[in-house]
This record gives structure tokens, sequence and C-alpha cells, in this order.
């Protein structure tokens, strides 16, 4: 899935410490989401361009973190040192959407907000550039968050309610069909997704 270019000089001690293998297999399933077979659900070539389209994050970032989580329940982090890569990678999600949701209800300012990501144990350059980011686009943090959440929320709903007929990568495809939409409309065009037989899609989707 993932090749570099040729003819390339890499400072060999740095690329691994900034690509190593745990990173850019964390990085793949954020795009790829395991069901019965893998099905991609963003394409990253054109991440850029979804971000100017969509006008809600939420549904984006969410299904990143739902995706990276579902690969995770499928076994795809098999050895230990891509377990505690996606435990690490969750942490920081998890401090960087508190920090997040802390400014924006004013109970930390940018300082205190530095202190409190480095206390937890995030490097001060690290952490100054999400900062920065979160400058314009409040809410970025906490969207993987709540977004994720969502999704797993109507899967156990579906799980529930389909029983035995449930199939994961039936949910996905249907979920994905609707389009990037506010998360606020995704159930109900989801229940009409699920009433029909056929879902006209929006993606490309390429199974393998």
């Amino acid at each position: 899935l993932v090749t570099l270019p040729k003819k390339v000089n890499l400072n060999k001690t740095k690329f691994n410490l900034n690509y190593n293998y745990g990173k850019i297999k964390y990085n793949t399933a954020e795009f790829i989401t395991p069901g019965q077979a893998l099905i991609y659900s963003a394409e990253p070539v054109n991440l850029s361009l979804l971000y100017k389209l969509s006008n809600d994050m939420f549904y984006i970032h969410g299904w990143m973190k739902y995706a990276v989580d579902t690969a995770n329940e499928n076994g795809f982090f098999a050895k230990e040192e891509d377990k505690l890569n996606y435990l690490w990678s969750n942490y920081k999600k998890a401090v960087y959407a508190l920090a997040d949701y802390k400014l924006q209800t004013k109970d930390l300012d940018i300082n205190s907000a530095l202190d409190y990501i480095k206390t937890a144990g995030i490097e001060e350059q690290e952490a100054k550039t999400y900062l920065n980011y979160l400058a314009i686009r409040p809410f970025d943090a906490v969207s993987y968050i709540i977004g994720a959440q969502e999704f797993q929320r109507l899967r156990t709903k579906y799980k529930k309610q389909l029983g035995k007929e449930f199939d994961l990568l039936t949910f996905h495809t249907k979920v994905l069909s609707v389009g990037r939409i506010p998360l606020v409309a995704l159930e109900d065009s989801l229940e009409k997704a699920y009433s029909k037989k056929e879902v006209d899609s929006y993606f490309s989707m390429t199974y393998f």
C-alpha cells in the first residue's frame, strides 16, 4: 500500500524516527476500513479537496477515527508495536480533544493549554503546532471523538436491529453512500439507505 519514491537520498535515522512502519500502518488505517473485504473510506490523494468541499469535519474526522478503531477490532494491528502505536495515537487524540474543549469553553487559555498538553507527555513543538491549528479550526480535535462515537452508535443500532442479517461491509457502504453530511442528518439518511435495495454512491470505492 505504501511505496517510497525511487532515487531519493534519505537520512535513515531521521526517516525511521518520523516514518516508522507503525505510523505508516496507522495512517493507512485512517483511510481503509475492514469488513468482509477491505474498503477505501476516503481517497488520500483527494483529502485536501474533501476538506474544502465538506461543511462538516465531524463526519470526515469521525470516520477516520472510527476506521482505525474498526481496523483494530478486526486484527489489523496484530503486532505489539502496532498496538502500542494505536494506543498512543488514541491517547494523543484524547488529550488534544480535552484541550480543544477546554479552550473553546475558556477553561484554558493558549498558554495553559500548552502546559496541559506538555504535562500529558506530548512534545512542546508538536503541541504548539496543533494549538496554532486549533486557533483557526476550533473543535477540530473534538470532532474525531464525537464523530467516531456517532458511527459506533449507529453500527450498534443496526447490529441489534438486524441481528444475524447485519453485515459490516454493507453497513460501511451505506454509511459512505449517503455522503459527507452533518452528523445530525446521518441517522435519517442511513434509514433511507437501508430502506433501498440499491444505494447510489457518491464515492469511488475500491474493493480488494
